[in-house]
């Protein structure tokens, strides 16, 4: 039954693209220009499909996952994974659980730099 008007860009093949998008890592904006539509047809999708929203989080976790079975094999596995680029990745995404770099500052109670400081005494003899 047609309900009139515009017929709907959310068509099963658009939802197809989305969800490869997300898959991959894209954005919503990169996830929409592949699907070859606007973003506002997606948020207004979401705001008629509040579920999809969470759909589409769990779909841009997939490339932490890939990353994260990449380490894994590297550690583990068959020699085909490469350790660097599975951390890499996770060290931009995941930052919180799997930074590769030194932190060389500290911060203190109220997320401010704390800078240390060297206190020199000159003793007489």
């Amino acid at each position: 039954m047609n309900k009139g008007g515009r017929p709907t860009v959310m068509t099963p093949e658009v939802m197809q693209k989305l969800r490869e998008g997300f898959l991959r890592g894209y954005t919503d904006a990169q996830a929409c220009f592949y699907a070859g539509i606007n973003p506002d047809s997606l948020y207004t999708y979401i705001k008629s499909h509040p579920e999809y929203s969470e759909k589409k989080k769990l779909y841009k976790e997939n490339i932490k996952i890939l990353a994260k079975d990449n380490v894994y094999q590297a550690l583990v596995g068959d020699g085909k994974a490469n350790l660097k680029n599975g951390l890499d990745v996770l060290d931009r995404l995941e930052k919180e659980n799997y930074s590769t770099k030194q932190q060389s500052e500290q911060l203190g109670a109220d997320g401010e730099v704390v800078v240390p400081t060297i206190e020199v005494v000159f003793k007489d003899k």
